[in-house]
């Protein structure tokens, strides 16, 4: 093999190293994108489900203030369901029904600690009785 064909194959090769590269490259930039699309998609998630928190205190409002315009007060409480339910998983979504249908104050905690668990993780041990509900003054 004379020095013009080790050139030529050392070329090939090298060429040929660098499409691999390329493809290569471009699949990991593909999977990091859409890693990061998941990741922007659970933090927005995550972010709703913690908004549970102010859409119960907003529906209990009237609770602890008889001077709030009670229409007001339910409009902006189904104002913030109707934006949470687009993002809920179902079982929260479900314990928030029961709370504002049943209107009992443990159907809430349901929900706040099945909201727990998406935050916090499913071996968060902490029961919707462990949580407290002041009772107006």
């Amino acid at each position: 093999m004379n020095l013009l064909e080790i050139a030529i194959q050392s070329g090939l090769t090298a060429a040929l190293l660098g499409l691999v590269g390329l493809w290569f490259e471009g699949r990991i930039k593909k999977k990091i994108e859409k890693y990061k699309d998941a990741l922007q998609w659970e933090t927005r998630r995550r972010e709703q489900v913690t908004q549970i928190a102010e859409l119960i205190s907003l529906w209990v409002a009237r609770e602890y203030d008889e001077n709030l315009d009670a229409n007001k007060v339910r409009y902006e409480s189904q104002k913030k369901y109707w934006e949470l339910a687009l993002w809920l998983p179902a079982p929260v979504l479900r314990a928030l029904n029961r709370a504002f249908v049943e209107g009992q104050a443990g159907h809430y905690k349901e929900a706040m600690t099945l909201a727990r668990k998406i935050l916090v993780g499913d071996a968060d041990d902490v029961k919707a009785e462990e949580l407290v509900h002041w009772k107006p003054i």
